[in-house]
């Protein structure tokens, strides 16, 4: 293995994230901090962190082949996100970790590299994350039931009023003032639509129509990606080295 080698994995998704640049250079400053010696970094832009296909993250994955092949000792990325969320990086760090080398999350800096502690501290937050969330989630929609709020996103061209009630906008039935206002030709033709379903008394039953095939499309979507996970995770045993301590991801 390259004796002392640390690369840099960066990713940038949305366009509120840190720049790939950004990453980078942070990465070589925790390489000088550390006194660790930077080689070389690993730069994509795109790419879900719940994106393991084999054709979304070709940088991800020439990493994976290249920790196999020895080239680094270490990886330091910003953020665990830009790796993968929940049960998926800690596959990756496993992963890692049965190739020798250790991983540097910036957001969990007193773990550092210590890669067993840090998967062991991966996996208790996701499951208390996980937990919490959904019992979060669920006590807030029992209370928005009870209190009789709506629940869902409010149509382009009304707002909400007390939680509750839907109130045309002032401009909704104004082209000229949709326009002044900045709106694109698209969003303009939503509002018409909406306004339209709205005074034919049709806009709650559209409304839920749009609803039932936003869960359908999410379902979908859902599976794409878990066959993709399949599939990726199928890819990484076939590369990871024989007499691995452990023997399932």
């Amino acid at each position: 293995m390259a004796e002392g080698i640390t690369v840099v994995y960066a990713r940038k998704s949305t366009t509120q994230q840190q720049s790939v640049p950004w990453q980078v250079e942070w990465g070589r400053s925790i390489c000088r901090e550390k006194g660790w010696s930077y080689g070389w970094s690993y730069e994509e832009s795109g790419g879900h962190s719940d994106d393991l296909s084999l054709q979304g993250r070709p940088q991800l994955r020439q990493m994976l082949e290249d920790a196999r092949a020895g080239k680094f000792r270490r990886v330091v990325v910003w953020d665990r996100t830009r790796l993968a969320r929940g049960e998926h990086l800690t596959m990756l760090i496993d992963y890692l970790n049965s190739v020798g080398v250790k991983v540097f999350l910036g957001d969990v800096p007193d773990v550092g590299d210590n890669t067993e502690i840090l998967l062991d501290f991966l996996k208790t937050m996701d499951k208390h994350f996980l937990r919490a969330l959904r019992k979060n989630t669920r006590r807030g929609l029992e209370n928005a039931r009870e209190k009789g709020h709506r629940i869902g996103r409010v149509p382009a061209g009304f707002r909400l009023v007390d939680k509750k009630t839907l109130e045309i906008e002032p401009w909704a039935r104004d082209i000229e003032e949709m326009a002044h206002l900045g709106m694109t030709p698209t969003q303009i033709r939503r509002v018409i639509r909406n306004i339209r379903f709205y005074d034919t008394g049709g806009l709650e039953g559209f409304l839920a129509e749009q609803l039932e095939k936003s869960v359908r499309r999410y379902a979908e979507a859902k599976e794409r990606r878990d066959k993709d996970a399949r599939e990726f995770e199928m890819w990484l045993m076939s590369i990871r080295p024989l007499g691995s301590e452990r023997a399932s991801l």
